[in-house]
């Protein structure tokens, strides 16, 4: 009787420490499986964000070259296609160009945001210069300094 109380502690024991190092193991092993889970995901997840950004860089990007091109390019089809010649007149072509400057400036107050910075300067160079080539001739006298000088 006594061997068998012995032997029934022993087996309790046994089983309690079994299912203790049991129960370690199995913690540690999902321990392990859900960091990797989660260092998954955050790495997913930052490679979402990345595309996405450039993606969005991209689309602004297509959005300015567009407005940079239609800006360059005069078109000069629906004159062609008259059955007489017509010479646009100045305001005609003042019209056209505020036309497409204003274009680009939408353009770029819509999507330069998120260009990155050295592009972002380089654009804002170039919104500069489109801004001062439309300005008033006394408005850009003035933007130089000196009211009497018209170069800077």
């Amino acid at each position: 009787m006594l061997l068998s109380m012995t032997e029934m502690l022993a087996a309790l024991l046994g089983a309690l420490v079994g299912g203790g190092i049991a129960a370690w193991v199995g913690f540690r092993q999902t321990a392990k499986v859900l960091k990797h889970e989660t260092d998954l995901a955050a790495n997913e997840r930052r490679e979402t964000q990345r595309l996405d950004e450039e993606r969005r860089r991209s689309f602004a990007a297509d959005q300015l070259i567009a407005a940079l091109a239609d800006f360059t390019t005069v078109d000069r089809d629906s004159s062609d296609r008259a059955s007489f010649v017509r010479v646009p007149a100045t305001e005609d072509v003042h019209r056209d160009r505020n036309g497409r400057a204003s274009a680009l400036l939408q353009a770029g107050s819509s999507h330069a945001h998120a260009l990155p910075a050295e592009l972002r300067d380089r654009w804002d160079a170039l919104t500069w210069m489109v801004r001062f080539n439309q300005s008033k001739q006394s408005a850009r006298s003035t933007v130089c300094g000196n009211a009497t000088q018209t170069t800077c």
